[in-house]
């Protein structure tokens, strides 16, 4: 199995009236990918950048532009998207998980993938190594820029950051000097619920009086969610059960957007079980919690089948 360290770069509406807002608000467009791959024994093996034209954010925001250092000709002459991501695939191969720095990489994908009505299939197990490093050399979960861990292991910042290519490339010799195997082993959440979900919900019941914890949870199949903004029906898809009291499902509204639908089964008062249903609404923070579950799960699935 190969390391893919991906790094990517997206522009931004100039401002919020300008955002795209269907399906979905549209918070980045991505206009650079690049990568690095490392084998088994985490050396190099090769790397992949591309530009990519945007389709909606055509015009450079200025912040992006001084930060980035990326020309309005370069998008012009990159890629359209779905050809990008094709590449990127065909690239990757199809043995590999994703290592980013910082949980923001993920969730923009994900936004752009199914912005352009692509498959997310294809996507594997992700891991951030903003936070390994944290745990393994801060001993703790707090972020740290990438430039602090280049410091702190003597690596020279020789190539100009902010460069989806360069970026990627620091970030896998960070990953180098990692122990990856303890790193990927004990790989924790990033994404705290508290942190996920610390805008309110927007829909809440409780269905009480299960005989079991089991038929507690079996019943989040048969709430009635609803679009809080027009009220259509929101059937919920992907329901990842993560542990044996809680789980959490994704649902769509054509008109409105994305909605993250969350159980929790407990104990009531009188001994029987309880099921509380909540609905917020999926910006990116909600949305990478979910997709950070979702291969979490994945690769549970994979170590039980010795993969």
């Amino acid at each position: 199995m190969n390391y893919v360290v991906l790094d990517m770069e997206w522009n931004q509406p100039f401002s919020k009236q300008c955002t795209k807002q269907h399906p979905f608000p549209l918070t980045g467009e991505i206009i650079q990918l690049g990568a690095y791959m490392l084998d088994e024994r985490f050396e190099f093996v090769g790397d992949f950048a591309i530009y990519v034209a945007p389709r909606y954010y055509k015009k450079l925001q200025s912040r992006v532009k001084r930060i980035t250092g990326i020309t309005q000709a370069a998008l012009t002459a990159g890629r359209p998207f779905a050809e990008a991501i094709a590449r990127f695939r065909d690239w990757c191969g199809e043995d590999f998980v994703l290592l980013t720095w910082g949980r923001d990489d993920m969730p923009m994908l994900l936004d752009n993938l199914r912005l352009h009505k692509l498959d997310a299939g294809w996507v594997p197990p992700w891991f951030n190594l903003q936070l390994i490093y944290s745990k393994q050399v801060m001993g703790d979960l707090n972020q740290r820029s990438l430039s602090s861990a280049m410091e702190h292991y003597g690596i020279e910042q020789r190539l100009s950051a902010h460069n989806a290519h360069n970026d990627a490339y620091y970030a896998a010799l960070v990953a180098q000097r990692l122990d990856m195997e303890a790193g990927l082993r004990d790989y924790f959440t990033p994404v705290k619920t508290r942190t996920a979900f610390m805008n309110s919900h927007v829909y809440s019941t409780v269905i009480a009086g299960f005989a079991s914890r089991e038929a507690a949870m079996q019943a989040r199949t048969s709430v009635s969610y609803r679009c809080p903004a027009c009220g259509c029906p929101l059937p919920i898809d992907g329901w990842i059960q993560f542990s044996i009291s809680k789980a959490i499902g994704i649902a769509a509204c054509k008109q409105h957007g994305d909605y993250l639908a969350r159980v929790k089964v407990s104990r009531a008062k009188d001994g029987s079980w309880k099921l509380a249903a909540f609905l917020y609404v999926a910006d990116q923070a909600v949305r990478g919690y979910y997709a950070q579950k979702r291969w979490a799960s994945i690769a549970a699935e994979r170590r039980q089948l010795g993969g």
